[in-house]
């Protein structure tokens, strides 16, 4: 047997498949790296917050005003950018340009900011102020835009960015929304999102949605209505049935022998103390009673089993 071109076959398979799956993995790299992106442009995703919860997200945001400095504490999200800036964005993101050249992102929204190119090269940059021509798509299941959401007094937004570049034009950072309102909300982050500094002479962000994080969502418990004034509280009333019956016990009169028997009861000691009456003490506890008649009987009946086996 040819043992030596078996085992070559064999070393060739595997050669081959190594290939095509390193291969595969070259591809599927890029492609997982903008899977997030593209489906951002196809259309955003919906977030459901809890009445009273929050959720927290992750975003992207460019500067828009340049010259001034990156913001790098709490924001708020009001608004949106221009209708340019956000369809730039659209294309930008739909080509992949927000992660792999996120500077000519950058030098497009600056120059459809203030109309001016803020580096030589700018190629790029160009092709996306010429294909800012489509809005951003809207959800299409009647979730509210977080825009609209704040403007409506529905929901608050804290978002933190930190820059991804040294020179600072572009930031990531987790959004924070929460939900003001008694319902469950519905929402979507637009493109061109809005973040603003709330003090200081910073530059304002357009940011959207990364698509790619698992949003985290917490749920406030609301507060539950308080009990109607004319509401019993149960409680209250099972002390009150408790102290019905209790007076409806007291109430009740206590046995006693035939007339004859009856006992003089009259305190004649000149403290308000009662004297027992003959027989079994008043207030023995029946319990007791039963007792005591039990214990007999047994007494009774193991006596009469002793003696049968003596006999």
């Amino acid at each position: 047997m040819n043992n030596g071109g078996s085992n070559n076959k064999v070393r060739t398979s595997i050669a081959t498949a190594l290939g095509i799956a390193l291969m595969l993995g070259l591809v599927a790299a890029p492609l997982a790296t903008h899977a997030g992106s593209l489906q951002q442009a196809q259309g955003p995703r919906t977030l459901t917050i809890p009445a009273g919860g929050t959720v927290t997200l992750q975003s992207r945001a460019f500067c828009i005003d340049f010259g001034k400095e990156f913001p790098t504490g709490d924001m708020n999200g009001k608004g949106l950018a221009n209708e340019k800036i956000m369809a730039a964005l659209n294309y930008a993101i739909s080509k992949g340009y927000t992660e792999g050249n996120p500077q000519q992102v950058e030098l497009a929204v600056w120059f459809l900011s203030d109309g001016t190119w803020h580096a030589t090269e700018h190629a790029i940059g160009q092709e996306i102020v010429d294909n800012a021509t489509t809005a951003p798509p809207a959800a299409t299941d009647g979730s509210a835009s977080l825009a609209d959401a704040v403007a409506q007094n529905k929901v608050s937004v804290t978002a933190k960015f930190v820059p991804q570049t040294k020179d600072n034009f572009y930031g990531d950072g987790d959004v924070q929304v929460k939900n003001l309102t008694g319902a469950e909300l519905k929402i979507y982050v637009p493109i061109g999102q809005l973040f603003e500094a709330p003090a200081g002479n910073f530059q304002r962000l357009a940011g959207y949605d990364l698509g790619t994080e698992k949003v985290e969502v917490q749920s406030t418990p609301v507060t539950a209505t308080p009990v109607a004034a004319n509401t019993v509280d149960p409680a209250t009333q099972a002390t009150a049935v408790s102290t019905a019956t209790t007076e409806v016990a007291t109430a009740q009169p206590a046995a006693t022998s035939a007339p004859e028997a009856t006992v003089d009861t009259t305190d004649t000691s000149g403290t308000g103390g009662e004297l027992p009456a003959a027989g079994v003490p008043d207030g023995t506890p029946m319990a007791l009673i039963s007792a005591v008649l039990i214990a007999s009987l047994v007494l009774v009946v193991a006596g009469t089993t002793l003696r049968r086996k003596r006999l």
